[in-house]
């Protein structure tokens, strides 16, 4: 989570998508991602703003899920961790955290970016699904998180997509054919999608996307979880 750039002064770390080469630039500043949200708030879910650094939300297109490094396990753990000095400046944010047992929090409103994932802070939202593992994937100390912390972020990502409708509902590393997966980075393509897809040095968020992925085909929980961990 590292940033790529600044933008327009010395104190915004989000990078600029729309740089000469810059991956991403086809969707920044997309207008259809303007003026859709039917909520800053997504209800059902309680909101307790964290005072993260926030800017303005130029489009739509991704849903990036992410894992904490660290063994964090609370949604206040996560805050401190990623408003801490010593962490980009105190400047990391996210829209969500879901915990262990399925609970979520929005610590952001659904109309503003943060800085999560360079170059897409712009352009998405972004969701920590916590572990307590104290190394990230692929390490064999990374445990997947149990099934109802899976259900319940397929669940929250559906309520995003229909409150956000420039917020996609897909999975550019399924290819639905076959039900085969890719693990690996890919061409950022619009959807929800693990951070490790797009950014060289994360293994994130697979796990949890690929559940989705099962679920988004058809499948079942008990199905989906089995072939996803």
């Amino acid at each position: 989570q590292k940033t790529a750039g600044q933008e327009e002064g010395p104190e915004l770390p989000c990078p600029r998508s729309d740089e000469p080469g810059a991956p991403g630039q086809a969707v920044t500043d997309d207008p259809r991602g303007r003026g859709e949200i039917k909520s800053s708030q997504l209800p059902g879910v309680k909101f307790v703003e964290a005072g993260f650094a926030q800017y303005p939300l130029k489009g739509g297109g991704y849903i990036v899920i992410h894992n904490p490094g660290g063994g964090v396990q609370s949604h206040e753990r996560l805050v401190d961790f990623f408003r801490k000095p010593t962490n980009n400046n105190g400047k990391l944010g996210v829209h969500f955290s879901i915990l262990m047992n399925g609970d979520v929090r929005q610590h952001t409103s659904l109309d503003k970016a943060v800085n999560h994932a360079p170059p897409l802070n712009y352009v998405s939202y972004g969701i920590e699904v916590m572990n307590p593992s104290s190394r990230g994937m692929p390490s064999k100390k990374f445990k997947p998180g149990p099934p109802k912390q899976y259900e319940e972020l397929w669940k929250l990502v559906k309520k995003i997509s229909r409150n956000s409708p420039n917020f996609s509902l897909s999975f550019p590393n399924l290819k639905r054919s076959d039900a085969t997966f890719f693990m690996g980075s890919t061409r950022r393509l619009k959807g929800v999608i693990p951070h490790s897809s797009f950014n060289g040095n994360r293994s994130d968020g697979r796990f949890s996307v690929l559940y989705m992925a099962m679920r988004y085909i058809g499948k079942p929980p008990a199905e989906a979880y089995k072939i996803s961990v």
